[in-house]
């Protein structure tokens, strides 16, 4: 199995029953900026909608407020990129997919390292706090080149289909 990371949008708190959970997207092996960047705004760590655990171990940000500042981001991309960007910005604005909040879900990630996942997430969020000098430094890198944190811009990273779905008839469980 590949360690992955998850990407949500939420209707309510993670750890409220009965919230809509919508799949966005997963990304093996890495953390992808762009999902930093959706989940850098008013980030705070919080319960797992994946995995059973009272550890806060996930992280829960503005939804609407990170779309924007991935659209801030976007636009400052060369023109090539515009096409997928736009395609991107157009799946989370669909009115299935926003919501309130977005999730991002590390913990497979993090298992590849030995400190405990819930620290490495409560720095994530420190990270992601300070996201805008990261910005910069990828904007310099794809001028140079350098195209790895543009990876997640393909379509087959948006899709409300993730390898982990919970098994339920609930329609308002994760899609």
């Amino acid at each position: 199995m590949a360690n992955r990371c998850y990407l949500y949008s939420l209707s309510g708190c993670s750890d409220v029953d009965g919230i809509k959970i919508t799949g966005l997207s997963e990304s093996e092996y890495n953390i992808p900026l762009i999902y930093r960047i959706l989940a850098s705004v008013n980030p705070i760590a919080s319960k797992s909608v994946v995995f059973d655990s009272e550890e806060k171990i996930a992280i829960t940000a503005d939804y609407a407020g990170g779309v924007q500042k991935l659209s801030e981001y976007f636009s400052r991309l060369p023109e090539k990129y515009r096409n997928k960007a736009d395609k991107v910005l157009s799946f989370l604005r669909d009115e299935k997919n926003a919501q309130k909040y977005i999730q991002l879900e590390c913990t497979e990630i993090f298992w590849i390292e030995d400190a405990p996942v819930q620290n490495q997430n409560i720095a994530l969020v420190e990270e992601l706090l300070g996201i805008d000098s990261v910005i910069e430094k990828s904007l310099e890198q794809i001028k140079n080149g350098d195209e790895f944190d543009l990876r997640e811009l393909d379509e087959e990273y948006w899709t409300n289909i993730l390898f982990y779905t919970q098994s339920t008839s609930d329609e308002d469980e994760i899609q």
